[in-house]
């Protein structure tokens, strides 16, 4: 049996990242697993890169199509509302797809990740004529007329239009001409053919609520944590390997690396900073973007910027008392389970992507919604209760080691391959 993967990137941050590795695991569980990608970053023999055309034809079909698009956001509001609504990606793309489908390798069964911005969504009607399709949603873009987090909109459940992210108060923009692209792709794919794999129970109500997306199952498969990398270790030993105070209460948090992303919470930080001001011995820590947030300058703050390997990942992770992790929506974020797994607590928000996974109080701590205040009584409580800190960071790591470890995933992925061939 082989199982060909198929994304936008095999890394080495976020959708990317999380695909690649479930690729990798299985690889290693001795299954036939091949990756197909726009944008490789890795050096894996196993993971092929798509060859672009760069034809005559398929050049002016890319200008024509990158034109209209941009016409149509452009003459919408959508730049203001960037920050709210990030990325937009609409179904109907600029490759041409007769050259997708001649490099797609052969498989017996296809497994979609972020394929956003790879190619027409119509490839997947193809590809179910070939062999089983799984698409894993890793946002909520299949479902959209192109944002990939709706805010709060439910515009998707209704054909999109009007759509807030384009700043548009036209019912058939074109977020109602994307929803209906992939509304008629999806329904021309061959039945018993194709299943959602959603990796929240959150995301698998979103399929089973939406009008086209419903008329297939969808199954349930969180992502797991290698534990080989991911585990508790002496914080004492890693925070003098990597020159932190061995005595400091260390508060780690993720840094946006474009800054502009309303939706990662990061312009919490500036006031969960300052409301934490009468406490003695904080030290921040942060990773993800060479920038560093406006964070008061009592506060020594160090700056691990881009982090490509897990073990490092893991160390920085480890020499922290606890992760702040603000995001306002999310999908069974891999930071999270990935800062349980170190033996550091994590606090968040009441969020549903988020709580899935933390129990309060007992493998982590939730925070009333957007309430800073709320949110920092949880950050003075674990200053203030080392105990409590101590037993919260290892009620969390024995949930990864049983519950949430990748062979976890794996065997469940295969039961659901298992289901569909």
């Amino acid at each position: 049996m082989r199982i060909c993967h198929i994304s936008y990137s095999d890394g080495p941050f976020g959708a990317g990242r999380s695909a690649y590795q479930l690729h990798h695991q299985l690889c290693r569980h001795g299954i036939d697993s091949i990756f197909f990608t726009k944008k490789k970053t890795s050096s894996d023999k196993t993971v092929i890169s798509f060859n672009q055309s760069n034809s005559i034809v398929a050049n002016i079909r890319r200008n024509y199509y990158i034109k209209k698009y941009n016409n149509e956001i452009i003459s919408n509001d959508f730049e203001s509302n960037k920050k709210k609504f990030e990325i937009m990606s609409f179904h109907h793309h600029v490759l041409d797809t007769r050259d997708v489908l001649r490099q797609i390798p052969k498989a017996d069964i296809y497994c979609l990740h972020w394929v956003a911005r790879f190619f027409d969504v119509r490839i997947i009607q193809r590809l179910s004529g070939i062999a089983p399709v799984i698409w894993r949603l890793c946002d909520m873009n299949p479902l959209t007329g192109g944002c990939h987090y709706s805010n709060g909109c439910i515009r998707f459940c209704s054909q999109c239009g009007a759509c807030p992210a384009l700043g548009s108060n036209n019912e058939f923009d074109i977020s109602r001409i994307s929803w209906k692209y992939i509304a008629a792709a999806l329904q021309e794919i061959i039945p018993n053919r194709f299943l959602w794999l959603a990796q929240s129970q959150w995301v698998a109500d979103l399929v089973r609520n939406h009008p086209v997306a419903s008329l297939f199952p969808v199954h349930l498969v969180r992502n797991g944590v290698d534990i080989n990398i991911f585990f508790p270790r002496d914080k004492a030993i890693v925070r003098k390997s990597l020159g932190l105070p061995i005595n400091s209460f260390i508060i780690l948090f993720i840094n946006d690396s474009s800054g502009k992303t309303a939706r990662k919470g990061s312009h919490f930080l500036e006031g969960i900073a300052r409301k934490l001001k009468g406490i003695d011995n904080l030290h921040f820590i942060c990773m993800g973007s060479e920038s560093i947030p406006n964070i008061p300058k009592k506060f020594p703050i160090t700056n691990f910027g881009r982090q490509y390997y897990s073990l490092w990942v893991s160390l920085i992770m480890n020499s922290a008392d606890i992760l702040i992790f603000p995001s306002m929506e999310d999908n069974c974020p891999n930071v999270v389970l990935e800062s349980m797994a170190s033996g550091t607590v994590v606090v968040g928000w009441d969020i549903l992507g988020v709580k899935e996974l933390i129990q309060d109080e007992i493998t982590g701590l939730i925070a009333t919604n957007f309430n800073l205040d709320d949110f920092v009584t949880k950050i003075k409580f674990l200053y203030d209760n080392c105990e409590a800190r101590q037993r919260i960071a290892h009620d969390a790591w024995e949930y990864i080691k049983v519950y949430r470890n990748r062979n976890v995933q794996v065997d469940e992925f295969l039961g659901l391959v298992k289901k569909i061939l």
